[in-house]
């Protein structure tokens, strides 16, 4: 049976990866019923003395699902390029000596997870790990359970079917506030999605890219303000383009 490995365009821990890890073997977990767990609830704006009227406001935040599993303290190897790396600064996904806010965050998340799922997290550093997962694949020895790397490296490994279609994960709801609902819709092709993003990752953060623009030249050929476009919700890549297209200058 081919073996499929799970592409992570950021990283995908607390919300889904333990349902992934078992994805390959096809191993059920020991308990497999839906349970809510006891994130979020209800946030009451209410008269300070408990009581209560018409106009109180309610907000009910999201609450996620986790699947009710016992991995008997297997291991749960993440496969990623060296966190060390220029091109990705503070992965955050394995902290085993917190140093800093965002590290201590890192190992309390894991650490919540190793304790409700019995697993140990770990990582497989490499250089680049989307030349080597066919040699592990082909060798039959996958040491790890998750790869996390470049979307634009993992196109073509997920044409050659090494990657676990994420429409057929149990338990994962797309619309969910934590997830990118504009990835789950755009990356799929042919109703099948190897690629994910969600809020657990910190990488599109520290990958954030920037629009400069000249103030003289809006000004000077009398065009509309950037800024004005954001703030009335108008700022788009068509706009964006008809801008560009407008001027040109030598």
């Amino acid at each position: 049976m081919k073996i499929r490995i799970i592409a992570i365009l950021l990283a995908l821990l607390m919300l889904s990866a333990l349902a992934v890890g078992c994805a390959d073997n096809g191993d059920k977990p020991a308990n497999d019923t839906t349970t809510a767990a006891p994130i979020g609830g209800d946030v009451t704006d209410a008269p300070g003395d408990g009581s209560s009227d018409a106009g109180d406001v309610t907000t009910a935040e999201p609450v996620p699902e986790f699947v009710e599993a016992d991995y008997g303290n297997d291991d749960f190897i993440i496969f990623q390029r060296n966190s060390q790396a220029a091109s990705y600064p503070g992965f955050y996904i394995d902290s085993d000596e917190p140093t800093d806010t965002m590290s201590e965050a890192t190992y309390m998340r894991n650490l919540a997870v190793e304790e409700k799922y019995k697993v140990v997290i770990s990582s497989m550093e490499v250089g680049d790990p989307y030349k080597e997962i066919r040699t592990y694949v082909s060798s039959g020895d996958v040491p790890f359970d998750l790869v996390l790397d470049r979307r634009s490296y993992m196109g073509a490994l997920a044409q050659e079917g090494y990657f676990y279609d994420f429409n057929n994960l149990d338990h994962v709801d797309f619309t969910q506030p934590w997830w990118d609902s504009n990835c789950a819709r755009d990356y799929e092709v042919a109703g099948k999605l190897f690629f994910m993003v969600n809020d657990v990752s910190v990488s599109n953060l520290a990958g954030a890219r920037f629009f400069y623009f000249n103030r003289n030249l809006i000004n000077e050929y009398d065009l509309e303000d950037p800024y004005k476009l954001i703030e009335n919700n108008q700022w788009t890549l068509d706009k964006f383009l008809e801008l560009v297209r407008s001027v040109s200058v030598d």
